[in-house]
């Protein structure tokens, strides 16, 4: 049987249209808005289009079908980014809240070598000042991160979010990436060494990497008793 009716190509328009938009997920529109269609048709089409063949009424069951299916893809899409974006948010409390418990342990580490009157030239305490200072720029730069990208500006939000990343990185590897080397070098030569340190401390890679160099810095510093490890914290 032809389709030569206006509301049945219409029906076939709108079945294809949303059929087609709920297998692609990325072209789906905000939640509401396919509810709101739907809405605005069923109370439309049987004012306008009546009497409907069967054919007619398949169709535009079918194209209701559809754009009920839109709206659920719409729904959870919207689910997933929400999900995602307390995922990322917890990420991001929970690295710096390592941070901060990190950089408040060093400095009491610190605090406490200061007080011994142990020297400034000592190797214990400038490697507790070193990871002391690295910390506390690695907090920095994290309490004042850019937003998550949102769905209105994702790409330019994902483009500050790297560039501030890459920021970051050159600035740890211009202040601190050559006085970290030495420092590794320095406390292997005295007996102090540590197997992650060892992996990370040339290329960290990200800012989870530089604090754990700063902690593997600050835990080799807590080995030091003397001039000269002792059998009991020398490490391979």
């Amino acid at each position: 049987m032809p389709i030569d009716s206006g509301s049945a190509l219409l029906a076939v328009a709108v079945l294809v249209t949303a059929g087609v938009v709920a297998l692609f997920p990325r072209w789906t529109t905000a939640p509401g808005q396919g509810a709101l269609v739907l809405a605005v048709l069923a109370f439309l089409i049987p004012l306008l289009a009546e009497p409907m063949t069967p054919l007619e009424k398949a169709l535009w069951s079918g194209a209701f079908f559809s754009l009920a299916a839109v709206e659920m893809v719409a729904i959870n899409r919207e689910r997933r980014k929400q999900a995602d974006q307390f995922e990322r948010t917890q990420q991001r409390f929970t690295e710096l809240q390592a941070v901060i418990v990190a950089e408040l342990r060093t400095k009491g580490q610190l605090e406490a070598v200061v007080a011994a009157d142990v020297p400034e030239s000592g190797l214990k305490r400038r490697a507790l000042s070193l990871s002391d200072e690295t910390l506390k720029f690695l907090l920095d730069r994290q309490q004042n991160e850019p937003p998550f990208p949102s769905p209105r500006n994702w790409a330019d939000d994902v483009r500050q979010m790297a560039s501030y990343l890459s920021e970051t990185m050159g600035m740890y590897s211009l202040r601190f990436g050559g006085r970290v080397r030495a420092m590794r070098n320095e406390l292997a030569t005295a007996g102090y060494t540590d197997a992650r340190l060892d992996e990370l401390y040339e290329f960290p890679t990200n800012p989870i990497g530089i604090r754990q160099v700063a902690e593997r810095i600050a835990s080799l510093a807590e080995r030091i008793k003397g001039t000269k490890p002792d059998s009991e914290t020398r490490t391979s």
